[in-house]
């Protein structure tokens, strides 16, 4: 998709669709609180949304992470724990 407008800022693009510049294609986080204060509606895809991927985590073999380190581990465990809060439905 191409248009007038190109940015590299999620919260950049959500101003100009706001304002009526045109589509985007964001992850839900992104558009979610506009989504939910009506300024944007979800549109259905004809085709499956675009797979992201994993998250890892990399740190040398030899060494037990730093307590700091191991505590983000965890939380970044539960908090992607695969249900997403800003899941968005289509309309």
């Amino acid at each position: 998709m191409r248009g007038p407008m190109c940015a590299s800022n999620g919260d950049a693009l959500v101003a100009c669709v706001s304002a009526g510049l045109g589509i985007i294609y964001e992850p839900d986080f992104i558009v979610a609180d506009a989504v939910r204060g009506g300024q944007l509606d979800v549109l259905t895809l004809d085709a499956p949304p675009a797979e992201l991927g994993d998250i890892h985590l990399l740190y040398a073999p030899d060494r037990t992470p730093p307590a700091k380190v191991r505590v983000m581990i965890d939380f970044l465990v539960r908090a992607f724990d695969g249900t997403a809060p800003w899941t968005m439905k289509p309309v």
